[in-house]
């Protein structure tokens, strides 16, 4: 930062101080729509701010709804999803859930193992009930929705990326949909894992085509299309384009050829659910079951992508998406985090200002339909078809018209739809991992984008990218640096390099003052791994340039990037880096740097000083500082350094203490007198409180206050009398903020 910059700065401080596809598709009922829930305890548990009018009605006129009950997780996973610890956490949270409501009419109940998700069909006296449970933080409707290549092959360039020897080899792209017929000729020996979770409910005429006749199956067999009714062609279809392999003779394949298939179905039979004809749709229920499915497989193979051609409803932006399907987003979620891409069709309802779920949420890859011919849909080549939806939150487009591929029987047919160009991104994705397996989600995607042909769909302006496999392979067969973040400032002289890999590819890495340059220092040799630490760097706070060069097959590539030198700034010391302040006077410390001055900002957001700052530069190494906040928010704190001229500056998060109340009697830690205990706790002014007892940390299975309430006392009879240890939580709800403390004892003789 400029002298000049940062005086203009410090100026007005002074001055402020003086002043789908259409084939299957039907009616589709629509989310309710609420905003998510803060996740703090409310009248016992939950947040008021949902409206579930809708759902009561629906429950009225029909007799019953089916929903999706998101039980309170305060503590958040215990470790991975898939872990033990937070595997019984879930279930803990589930059996208390279910004993609470044990004479209510429920039915058809389905539990997540990896969130503490819980389906269930309910009257509307059972679903009044569980809205005013303490044990609940949000309720979904569980909403069945519909489902949603010679030619495009070429077009995408599949082939020339075939030719180079990516075809998806070694990866294994998941298909959630209507089952797969694994005995076609377009996929034999593909399949390698099967699964089914599929709903039979009386009221809403479905039926489970699971093969066994039972709402899930785990193995050989269960993903296929025999008890569909003639209504499953789709997954069959959707697999083909995805990774189908040309037996001989056609003369195509699907995108990704040579990859694996893992195939789920997730669809249920409805006789009469669709203005009275017989479809097939897929619950968000058994589409959790069939994510979480995917996430425990992921160590037995390497999973690019799931392709989820499904959708239906309208959502107009990410944030109201979002806010109406919290389980899936969940889903989605945990496996991005693992590096498994969710690719979703948009939409097959000529929205151009919109997208159905669950392609709008904003952790999936959503995908609209281009053509690759001119015709019916399509106004020309490379033309948005005319039925997919289109939004500018639109992930990336692929071509959906007319796609040939795999049909159950044995055949082969073409069909439109977005649920035809999702798969086609989806066979991209296992192609791109076969050459970068460490590339993230967000890298991939990047790529796809930056790589494809823009495409301006004609109905509402918007421009995306239309992928293009033998670009993005092109671009991929470069490794990019992962850490340090590329732009950012470097930790020090000595740093270690890390970069995604690409298969059979060997890397040099240049350090220099200016682009292209190594002046500073290099590899000294190609080396095969992907990490390499350098010492000696500059710490003058100068642009560092560093090329990342990768060979493979005899072509040289490279991809350049920018860094700042580390600088010789103070750092603060105390209070720790990232910890709670411990209250609204505090005292900073910070390292000394010979000759330098200077100034602390405090601010509520980086590099803000709305909080207060120093007043003055000065030679110390230390500040006291009153009147910072106690709410428990984040603070921002950057400390600026006058060194030889030059300003260098350091940048810290912290969190305000909070006033929650501590439990004072009895002494935490300590044995319980007996099965009668009363628990006391200091006060806070203006706050009300609210206990949970429980056999674990954060859980209520043993007793609750059942109310919050203002006094700083409540007895509690029953308590366990057996040596274990009773774990309880004391929150405190303070100026509309929520707060918690632990405490530990051991149960009384």
């Amino acid at each position: 930062m400029s002298g000049s910059g940062f005086n203009k700065k410090i100026t007005a401080i002074f001055a402020f101080l003086v002043i789908a596809s259409f084939g299957l598709g039907c009616g589709v009922p629509s989310g309710n729509g609420g905003e998510s829930g803060s996740g703090a305890p409310v009248d016992g548990v939950k947040s008021p701010s949902h409206d579930y009018s809708s759902l009561l009605n629906k429950a009225n006129q029909n007799g019953s709804v089916r929903i999706i009950v998101i039980l309170n997780q305060l503590g958040g996973a215990l470790g991975a999803p898939d872990s033990a610890a937070n595997i019984d956490s879930v279930n803990q949270l589930q059996n208390s859930f279910l004993s609470s409501i044990a004479g209510l009419n429920v039915s058809n109940i389905k539990r997540l193992r990896f969130s503490p998700f819980i389906a269930m069909e309910v009257d509307s006296a059972a679903l009044n009930g569980i809205i005013n449970s303490p044990l609940i933080s949000q309720i979904e409707e569980d909403i069945p929705i519909p489902a949603t290549l010679s030619q495009s092959g070429p077009l995408i360039g599949a082939d020339n990326a075939w030719s180079s020897g990516y075809t998806g080899s070694g990866q294994t792209v998941a298909i959630l949909d209507t089952g797969v017929e694994s005995s076609h000729a377009f996929l034999s020996g593909k399949v390698v894992s099967e699964a089914c979770y599929s709903t039979t409910s009386v009221s809403y005429g479905s039926t489970t085509v699971c093969p066994n006749g039972q709402s899930s199956q785990v193995g050989v067999g269960a993903a296929g299309i025999g008890s569909c009714y003639g209504q499953c062609d789709h997954g069959t279809h959707v697999a083909g384009i995805a990774a189908g392999l040309d037996p001989g003779g056609l003369g195509y394949s699907g995108v990704a050829k040579g990859a694996n298939i893992i195939a789920i179905q997730v669809f249920s039979y409805f006789a009469t659910y669709c203005s009275g004809s017989p479809c097939a749709l897929s619950y968000t229920t058994d589409q959790l079951l069939g994510l979480e499915q995917v996430y425990s497989l992921r160590g037995s193979y390497n999973i690019a992508a799931v392709n989820m051609s499904i959708g239906g409803g309208y959502y107009s932006s990410q944030a109201s998406c979002d806010s109406a399907n919290t389980t899936t987003k969940a889903k989605i979620d945990q496996l991005r985090a693992v590096g498994i891409a969710t690719v979703i069709s948009s939409g097959n309802d000529g929205y151009t200002t919109g997208m159905s779920a669950p392609g709008c949420i904003s952790s999936a890859i959503s995908v609209g339909s281009t053509c690759d011919y001119s015709g019916t849909y399509c106004t020309a080549q490379d033309s948005v078809a005319t039925y997919s939806n289109s939004a500018s939150f639109l992930s990336i487009l692929a071509p959906g018209s007319l796609i040939t591929s795999s049909v159950p029987g044995g055949g082969y047919q073409s069909w439109h739809g977005t649920s035809m160009a999702a798969p086609q991104v989806t066979g991209a994705w296992a192609v791109l991992k076969q050459l970068s397996p460490s590339a993230s989600v967000d890298s991939i995607l990047a790529t796809l984008q930056s790589t494809g042909v823009s495409i301006t769909d004609s109905r509402n302006s918007v421009t995306k990218s239309r992928i293009q496999l033998d670009a993005a392979v092109g671009a991929s067969a470069s490794a990019q640096i992962q850490t340090p973040t590329p732009g950012s400032t470097l930790s020090g002289a000595n740093v270690t390099f890390t970069w995604s890999t690409v298969s059979g590819a060997t890397y040099y890495v240049w350090i220099g003052t200016s682009v292209g340059a190594y002046d500073i220092a290099d590899s000294g040799t190609w080396q095969s791994g992907s990490s390499q630490a350098f010492t000696g760097l500059p710490t003058d706070g100068s642009t560092v340039y560093v090329r990342l060069w990768t060979t493979i097959s005899g072509q040289y590539n490279y991809n350049d990037y920018t860094y700042t030198a580390a600088s010789t700034g103070a750092t603060i010391t105390s209070p720790t880096p990232g910890s709670t302040l411990s209250g609204s006077s505090v005292t900073f410390t910070w390292s000394s740097v010979s000759g330098a001055t200077y100034y602390l900002w405090i601010g509520s957001s980086v590099g803000t000083y709305d909080i207060t700052h120093s007043g003055t530069w000065q030679s110390g190494t230390s500040q006291a500082f009153t009147g910072l906040p106690t709410d428990g928010s984040t603070v921002y704190v950057r400390i600026w350094t006058l060194s030889g001229g030059q300003y260098y500056s350091n940048d810290y998060t912290y969190t305000a203490a909070s006033t929650a109340s501590v439990i004072t009697a009895p002494a935490p830690g300590s044995t319980l007198s007996g099965g009668n205990v009363t628990f006391t706790w200091s006060s806070v002014s203006g706050a009300t409180y609210y206990l949970w007892i429980g056999s674990s940390v954060g859980t209520y299975d043993i007793a609750h206050s059942g109310t919050w309430q203002s006094g700083t006392s409540q007895a509690f009879t029953g308590l366990p009398t057996d040596g274990s240890t009773v774990y309880v939580r004391l929150w405190t709800l303070n100026g509309g903020q929520y707060y918690s403390n632990d405490y530990t004892y051991t149960a009384g003789p």
